[in-house]
């Protein structure tokens, strides 16, 4: 089924309520998680309550309400798979994201943005 007018408003209602500050978007995508600063060595220098963890998690957040939407099937799955760039963003931050299921003792957490990534990985 292809993407209707419906699909691109809801996406576009997503785009203007859920984008994530320009702030946690550079930070996410700075050296400070990249390599050695990733995973589990993240929590060594931020703390649970820090501007970094929050920037983490509002730019993680993003891509799990696109997942929680195409999950539900609320919005056409193509149009996902081409528009949000999950695949690129679990790559960077999924290591934090998995050292954080670990650390809160929560598999659950962020499992519909791995598999939004893994579903987008596939389909190329």
């Amino acid at each position: 089924m292809s993407p209707t007018q419906m699909d691109l408003s809801l996406m576009l209602q997503v785009e203007q309520t859920y984008r994530p500050s320009k702030e946690a978007k550079a930070f996410c995508w700075s050296k400070a998680v990249e390599g050695h600063n990733a995973g589990p060595a993240f929590w060594d220098k931020h703390s649970l309550d820090s501007d970094e963890r929050m920037y983490v998690n509002a730019y993680a957040s993003y891509f799990e309400f696109y997942a929680f939407i195409w999950r539900k099937q609320l919005i056409n799955e193509e149009l996902i798979l081409d528009w949000v760039p999950a695949q690129m963003a679990w790559q960077r931050i999924g290591p934090i994201l998995i050292a954080t299921r670990e650390l809160l003792g929560s598999q659950e957490l962020w499992s519909g943005f791995e598999a939004l990534a893994a579903a987008q990985s596939a389909s190329s």
